[in-house]
């Protein structure tokens, strides 16, 4: 192909049908960016394939001037390539950020989780309140012999209520 990007979708041959529209390949070859249009110059595309091409600091903030985006993964290249102390503070910091975001992250399932069980929890106390209440209007039942249709004591019965 003489283009820099491509886009490929998988299709069965025989029939021509579409495996998924979900999935697609996108090739950008980094080699064929000479070959790019002027219409493909002025994408942004085309712009990130040269960032990811360049092999100078000059190139990368030249090519990444006046974009935010690309400024700042330009700045985050240089603080990855500094010496080797910045790097291990470069790399302790975002493996604390990792941690935080995997520590929040499973705080936020576990949270979750325990909601769900205490929902069901209380669902199923109130169904039994509802029982023992509902059985006591219909049959004329004591509490103490609702409770035990029901199979709880009077003493959970009343601790549920609380």
């Amino acid at each position: 192909e003489p283009d820099f990007y491509n886009y490929y979708e998988i299709l069965n041959r025989k029939t021509g049908h579409l495996y998924s529209d979900r999935v697609a390949f996108h090739m950008i070859e980094l080699p064929k960016l000479i070959t790019a249009t002027e219409e493909e110059k002025r994408t942004s595309l085309y712009r990130w394939s040269r960032l990811f091409a360049a092999k100078t600091w000059e190139e990368y903030e030249e090519i990444s001037k006046g974009d935010e985006s690309m400024e700042a993964a330009v700045q985050e290249l240089q603080d990855i390539q500094n010496s080797p102390e910045e790097q291990r503070a470069y790399n302790n910091r975002m493996m604390a950020i990792s941690d935080w975001e995997t520590q929040t992250h499973a705080a936020e399932e576990r949270g979750i989780k325990r909601g769900k069980t205490e929902g069901k929890i209380e669902g199923k106390i109130e169904g039994k309140i509802e029982d023992i209440n509902s059985l006591r209007e219909k049959l004329d039942l004591s509490l103490e012999e609702a409770c035990g249709i029901i199979g709880i004591s009077l003493e959970e019965y009343q601790s549920f209520r609380k």
